[in-house]
């Protein structure tokens, strides 16, 4: 049974409430006499007295986890290790600066007439300390009406009940904490030297006279190897891993450029905890070093053992380390190396899908984590109201059922150069993935996954999820009452081209809907019709009438005074907020021609993202941040346009005639005569933006060259 489109105006809102969606907001009004106020999530700002007057105030904002993706935090070789705070507010700070010579007599009441006091607040953050002693913390920042990230000095609280930082800040902004590798920098001369590492009194590097011809700079950098990744190796790799027993850190000698020296250089190195070496040889102790196509070696040197060092000779310096072996099986532990590199920095997770089902709206929140907090976050989420959705996991087939029977018969020992199977992923901090729905079910246009539809982990913080909402595919302009069931696919990205972890990255998740749950979804009641006016009935006293020409007064009871009822401010601007309705329903916020989607093929078409921003009349503090953003991540010339045009879309308040005039007249002004023609065209017959139409405007006549277009016309088809 099909329903035709109609209009449903009600929408439920009872879903479950998400803790880490909610007290993600605070204000404060210091007024003169300043004072510390609580933020979200522990944080503090403590405004000193004078700072602030009567009428500013302040407002601290923390990113939900589902909304992280509006910030970019995407820092090379830092990981995030905080919420994300950013602070507005109509508080004017200043920087302390001296005064002009003709300008000090205006200054009254200062014990320095030189000198103008900064006004600054103090901002705490909290944070989750780093395990690892070779790992640094650090501040990113970036300022009110700028786009790029920038360092912020900061002071670690000791004292602090919590880890956390302090920040003085002259401006307002958006924060976060993050941590790295230490780096202990020292540059190589053609004079040579003895480098004696900061980080590990056991590392040290001498270099002879003449081995380069130019000053070199090295950033020396300690990995270190958590005992369980070195467990987990062996477990689950033991045919390459299973003859390791200990290994050091990784050293990363590497310098800023490839270079050789003309001479060897002597390099100490320390080795594995807790191993001592009597002797001068030891055949189950090894140093392997990365050679530039990616594989470990062994270092062809003389070896020179002390009771807790090793020292060789080298020509490149790389990254080493030290390993040790079970005896006679030191072949092996070049696989075993590279192994155990690939395993740093991950460790086993998962993702679950959670839906909640209500009369008038679907939601669903799809959540990664760590594998030892499955059963944690499962039972919570139930607990909240939500339906646990399984994976789909591919049947084994009967070669594998037949290895397994196999393994299982073999005796305990022979078991040790087997590998066990790993259920799942192994999952590291940045990893994302691609979100898609398909099939029956498709995202609420309203959906931020409409813009942004990946899902990204954040291994350091407490959670890493997406909300959305979703509502049934209508085909041929009306709705199937009937089960329905929708394909959820996540498809990992940046994983490099090994298929056996592109399967395992890989997800599908099916939503099956009852048919119950689509009828009452679909279901619009009609509306009640309103009561006809009673007419009240006369009534005559005949006796009365009779007996008496005069009119007899009768005293009518005194109508009892209605007891009126009062209501608070929180709760009338509840009863008075409309309910939230279905974006079909409801007169479109922004036009078809400027979806993320549109958008995107419009950023592709024209291919000029800088012109087009000084057209949009963008800030130039904002062209040269993202001019600047794209140079350094390599990004195309599209991707930069279409990050242009969405910051534009954000900027507007009005989405749609009043910003669709603008984006036609920014068009027309660098020439594109035939592309606003075209967004002119879809604009009025309300429809998104597509390579078909341009391609169409091409072969009606329309100047749609390959060179306005940035790209081949062809290609859109």
């Amino acid at each position: 049974m099909k329903r035709e489109i109609i209009s449903n105006v009600t929408t439920s809102k009872e879903h479950p409430v998400l803790p880490g969606d909610t007290n993600l907001r605070s204000s404060c009004t210091p007024g003169k006499s300043g004072g510390t106020f609580r933020l979200p999530f522990g944080a503090k700002v403590v405004v000193p007295e004078g700072a602030c007057t009567k009428r500013e105030f302040i407002t601290c904002k923390v990113a939900a986890p589902g909304q992280r993706w509006q910030h970019h935090p995407s820092f090379p070789g830092e990981h995030l290790t905080s919420e994300i705070f950013t602070l507005t507010g109509n508080i004017k700070l200043q920087q302390s600066k001296s005064v002009p010579p003709e300008r000090r007599r205006s200054v009254r009441r200062q014990s320095s007439p030189s000198f103008i006091r900064k006004r600054t607040i103090l901002l705490i953050l909290p944070y989750s300390p780093p395990t690892d002693k070779f790992l640094e913390l650090n501040v990113k920042g970036i300022w009110k009406d700028e786009v790029t990230w920038t360092d912020v000095g900061f002071m670690l609280k000791d004292a602090a009940p919590t880890p956390c930082v302090e920040l003085e800040l002259d401006r307002l902004g958006t924060f976060v904490v993050t941590f790295k590798h230490k780096t202990d920098p020292y540059v190589m001369t053609p004079n040579g030297g003895l480098y004696h590492s900061r980080l590990n009194r056991n590392l040290t590097i001498r270099f002879p006279k003449k081995a380069v011809d130019t000053p070199i700079t090295f950033d020396m950098k300690i990995i270190s190897i958590p005992e369980d990744r070195l467990t987990f190796s062996r477990e689950y790799f033991a045919k390459d891993c299973g003859d390791l027993l200990m290994v050091t850190e990784f050293i990363d000698l590497a310098p800023d450029v490839e270079c050789d020296f003309r001479r060897f250089a002597t390099i100490k190195l320390p080795l594995p905890a807790g191993v001592e070496v009597e002797g001068d040889t030891a055949d189950d102790i090894v140093v392997l070093h990365k050679v530039p196509g990616g594989s470990w070696e062994w270092v062809e040197s003389r070896y020179k053992f002390t009771r807790q060092s090793v020292t060789f000779d080298v020509k490149n310096p790389s990254k080493f380390c030290v390993v040790k072996s079970k005896p006679d099986r030191h072949k092996k532990m070049q696989d075993a190396v590279r192994v155990l590199e690939q395993r740093m920095g991950k460790e086993k997770g998962e993702i679950c899908l959670f839906v909640s089902i209500k009369p008038k709206s679907w939601m669903a929140v799809l959540e990664v984590y760590p594998e030892d907090q499955s059963e944690e976050k499962i039972n919570t989420r139930r607990q909240q109201g939500f339906e646990v959705v399984t994976k789909w996991e591919l049947p084994l087939t009967e070669s594998q059922i037949a290895r397994e029977a196999h393994f299982r018969r073999l005796p305990p020992g022979a078991r040790d150069y087997h590998p066990k199977k790993m259920d799942g992923f192994e999952l590291c901090d940045g990893l994302t993935w691609k979100v898609n729905l398909t099939d029956d079910l498709q995202f609420d246009p309203d959906s931020d996954l409409m813009d942004n539809s990946e899902l990204q982990c954040f291994r350091y913080l407490k959670e890493s999820y997406r909300t959305f909402f979703f509502e049934p595919v209508a085909f041929n302009g009306a709705y199937d009452e009937r089960k329905l069931r929708g394909t959820l696919v996540l498809n990992p990205e940046g994983v490099g081209d090994d298929p056996q972890t592109k399967e395992q990255l890989t997800m599908t998740f099916y939503i099956d809907i009852p048919e119950e749950a689509v009828i009452e979804y679909l279901f619009v009641p009609e509306p009640e019709p309103e009561p006809e006016p009673v007419k009240p009935k006369p009534t005559y006293d005949l006796p009365s009438l009779i007996t008496s020409t005069e009119p007899k007064s009768v005293a009518r009871p005194k109508p009892a005074l209605e007891r009126q009822r009062t209501f608070s401010a929180t709760a009338m601007e509840r009863l008075t907020q409309p309910s939230r309705a279905k974006m079909h329903n409801m007169p479109e916020k922004e036009a078809k021609v400027l979806t993320g989607k549109s958008l995107m093929t419009l950023a592709k078409v024209v291919n000029e993202g800088l012109t087009l921003a000084v057209h949009l009349d963008l800030p130039e503090s904002t062209i040269t941040g993202i001019g600047f953003d794209a140079l350094s991540n390599g990004r195309s010339m599209s991707d930069v346009c279409y990050k242009i045009l969405l910051y534009w879309k954000r900027t507007r308040k009005d989405k749609r005639d009043g910003a669709v005039q603008h984006l036609l007249d920014a068009l027309r002004n660098m020439g594109k005569h035939g592309v606003a023609d075209v967004i002119e065209e879809r604009h009025r017959e309300n429809r998104e933006l597509t390579f078909d139409c341009f391609m169409s405007a091409a072969v009606a006549g329309v100047d749609l060259s390959s060179a306005e277009a940035g790209m081949d016309v062809s290609s859109c088809v």
